[in-house]
């Protein structure tokens, strides 16, 4: 083959660091709000379930989160000053600073979408408002632009965005009577159709909804069955969703099934090992070994 034929990579077969760092930027997810891991956080410490050493790193990467979102309103109605002491004058200043600018874009945006677009552009613009209010935890401001995005969606796929959206802020505040109800919304706008990825990821959100409410058989069945083909990073890491699938099944369901869905299971196989003990813990109750328990 001439010289000629032979075309430029798009990508260096060996990148310099920098040129990696890039590539594993452009291939990490887009950020979704609300943060679970703040939840998770809050939820430790409020537990104290956590050694000295521990709580005062979990503190401290609370704090940072808090003022890297400019999670104004969570920090004064959620860890202010139960977890996090009294609030700070100055935090609060700084953080109200950058909401009202980064709200006054956003409004801006609404004004110019509804003035000069279409009711695509003035729905992205109200879900970008109703997303900044889900990042700085106002969780009824949030809830309100979800429902005015919600009034100017069609299609039943960026509905169910809306909604699974909708069930993670009523995780985030602990509100199981609001996750329900819009479970059972999501469900029926699957009801008209949908695809194949959203009704995965609403049976990961239905089998949290069924562990918090402590129906173990329930949530162990949904997991297992999404297991393969799991999406729902934004709701839960999958090292943690192989966790509680673990732990479940192990409460809920009989050995035949441990074997088959745990013991030999690629994905479990694949992400076991993250969690520390897990694995020895499972095989430990599978073989009998409970001495090793």
């Amino acid at each position: 083959f001439g010289s000629s034929s032979i075309q430029p990579r798009s990508r260096p077969l060996f990148p310099s660091s920098r040129c990696a760092a890039s590539i594993m930027e452009e291939d990490k997810p887009p950020e979704t709000f609300p943060m679970m891991t703040v939840a998770m956080k809050r939820h430790q410490l409020l537990e104290g379930d956590s050694v000295q050493q521990d709580t005062a790193k979990l503190k401290a990467e609370l704090l940072a989160t808090v003022k890297e979102k400019s999670m104004l309103p969570y920090y004064e109605n959620f860890l202010c000053p139960a977890l996090l002491g009294p609030v700070d004058g100055g935090l609060i200043k700084e953080m109200k600073a950058k909401n009202d600018e980064d709200l006054a874009k956003i409004e801006e945006k609404i004004k110019d979408a509804q003035e000069n677009l279409g009711d695509i552009e003035i729905r992205d613009a109200l879900l970008a408002k109703a997303e900044f209010y889900s990042r700085i935890g106002d969780k009824e401001a949030a809830l309100q632009g979800y429902q005015t995005a919600f009034e100017k969606t069609v299609g039943i796929g960026a509905k169910m965005d809306n909604i699974l959206a909708v069930i993670r802020i009523a995780f985030f505040f602990d509100d199981k009577e609001l996750a329900k109800k819009s479970i059972d919304r999501a469900k029926a706008e699957l009801g008209k159709g949908g695809d194949w990825e959203r009704r995965n990821k609403l049976k990961v959100y239905e089998g949290f909804f069924l562990m918090i409410s402590r129906d173990w058989k329930g949530a162990a069945t949904l997991f297992l069955n999404v297991m393969p083909t799991f999406t729902a990073t934004e709701l839960v890491e999958f090292k943690d969703f192989i966790f509680y699938s673990v732990i479940l099944t192990m409460v809920a369901l009989d050995r035949p099934t441990l074997r088959e869905k745990l013991i030999s299971s690629p994905e479990v196989l694949s992400a076991i090992k993250e969690t520390p003990h897990l694995q020895e813990f499972l095989e430990s109750y599978f073989y009998c070994r409970y001495k090793n328990m």
